[in-house]
This record gives C-alpha cells, structure tokens and sequence, in this order.
C-alpha cells in the first residue's frame, strides 16, 4: 500500500526511503510518467561527470537537472560534484512539481494536479490509486476505483481550495543546493533559466520511447536556451529496464555545435540527434 500525500503535509512524519519510493511509484501523471524514485541508481554517471570536469579544468556554478521527477537523483549529483571539489548549486525542473490535496470530506482525500486530474485517493487512512492495471478486472478493483474516481469528479467540480504538496523527495526539498522550477523541456527557456547553466543533465527524459526525433531535436534545442554557453556540457543518458546506464556528454562549441567528450555504455541513443542540432539551428536562423 502506497503512502497517503497527507503525509508529505504532516511534519511530524519522516518517510523512509522505502516509503518514498512507494509513494513516487503510486503516482502516475496523466501524460503517463510514473514519479518514480530509486537510488543510487545513476552513481557510474555522476562519477563519469566528475571526471569529464576535472579533465577540462571546468568549474561549475550552476547545474540544470531536467525532468527531475522526485529529486533524488538532484541530491546525489549535486553531492557527488561537492565531494568532487566543485561548488555548484542545482536547479532541478520538471513539468509537475507540485499537487494539490483537497478534502472531499472527512474520509475522503484526493490529490489533483494543476489540470485537475487525480493523482491519488485516501479514504478512511488508505491510499488508492485512480489509474488501472490489468489485474484490476480479476482482483475487482477495476469497481472500487471507478466509483472513487466518479465521487471525486462530482465532488471536485467547482473546488479550487486545498493545500499544495511538493513531488519531491523531502531530502531533495530541504537540500541547501537544490532548488525547484515547473518547466517544459520541450520549450525554450523561460525567464531565469536563459544563458545560465554550466552543465545540463537530461536522464531518462529525452528517449525514443517517449517522444518523435522531432520533438528530441527541438528538445536538443531548448537546452542550448539553458545553457551558458561554448565550453557548457549537455549530459544525456538512459536507465535501462536491467538497470545499465547508456549515456554521452557533450561539451557545446564555438560553432552552436555539440562535441562527445565522453561515453557511458553504449552512449545515447539520441547521439546523433544532439550532434545534427548545430545544423538545424543554423537553418532556422538564416
């Protein structure tokens, strides 16, 4: 059973990693990405960042960590660069950092994002999820979430009121390096986050899977918004179901262009997209 959001409100609760990790799982946005939270898990990619800085003799002070969904990955890069020397602060984005948790009734809470759409049930104590899964037709709780989800949507018509809960790990929020901005990683950078970032990091966001070569391309692009400038590094890589690490960092150049510094695995499988970018970029601009 998943943790309620209530407790993310009550300070008297410390969830547990464990806990944290259920309750990111639990959570499914409706673009269908899960916040899903695991440590630990990116260790051979922070270390391959550290090295490729020290290389270059590069000093960081602004790091952009992009779709960075619960935050715990945020913490162990941003701690991994500290023990590495570099004094850097991190600015972790995501489309939906934040819910907001209204009461339907004494028993009954949900969790709603901006659109309105449910994130999570908690009746009498107990945390429900409003998505399906194929063994909801044999377990026969295809019924309870349909009535809970029909409830609430009658309930919620015409509410705007209720607390707002953070969709960040509570180590990650409390971080005196980290900071959080809602942004759109397919757009280009919006004020404040403009010509500002020494290294991008881009993990288990811009895939095949998830989005077409085009929208990749003018993803490529909006970093390059984000990004200092020649010399800044893009980092971009992909946790494999085995739990391997595929990732390539690339520095910008003077040209608008992108050059591999260093592969992890087999790199990216976006590698030649962010490598044709320069010229895609050019021809917009002429």
């Amino acid at each position: 059973m998943a943790v309620s959001a209530r407790s993310l409100l009550d300070p008297r609760v410390t969830l547990t990693a464990a806990q944290e990790r259920d309750f990111f799982q639990s959570i499914r946005l409706p673009n269908g990405v899960f916040k899903t939270t695991t440590d630990r898990r990116m260790d051979d990619l922070n270390a391959l960042v550290v090295d490729c800085l020290k290389k270059a003799g590069a000093a960081p002070r602004e790091i952009l960590d992009v779709a960075a969904s619960s935050g715990i990955s945020s913490v162990e890069l941003v701690e991994t660069l500290a023990s590495g020397g570099f004094d850097a602060q991190l600015t972790a984005t995501d489309l939906s950092l934040s819910a907001t948790l209204v009461a339907l009734s004494r028993n009954h809470y949900v969790l709603v994002d901006r659109s309105g759409e449910i994130l999570q049930h908690t009746i009498f104590g107990v945390s429900l999820r409003p998505w399906p899964r194929r063994m909801d037709v044999l377990t026969g709780y295809w019924l309870v979430r349909r009535i809970a989800n029909a409830v609430a949507r009658a309930s919620l018509a015409g509410r705007s009121s209720g607390e707002t809960v953070m969709l960040v790990s509570g180590r990650a929020k409390v971080h005196p390096r980290i900071s959080f901005v809602e942004d759109d990683v397919l757009a280009d950078a919006p004020d404040g986050l403009a010509r500002r970032f020494d290294v991008v990091r881009a993990a288990n966001v811009l895939n095949r899977s998830y989005f077409s070569a085009a929208d990749l391309a003018r993803a490529v692009d909006g970093l390059v918004t984000r990004m200092r400038g020649p010399g800044s590094f893009l980092v971009v890589a992909r946790t494999l179901e085995d739990g391997t690490n595929n990732g390539t960092v690339f520095q910008l150049n003077d040209n608008d262009g992108f050059d591999v510094v260093s592969r992890l695995g087999e790199g990216s499988e976006i590698e030649d997209i962010v490598l044709a970018s320069a010229e895609s970029r050019r021809g917009r601009h002429n």
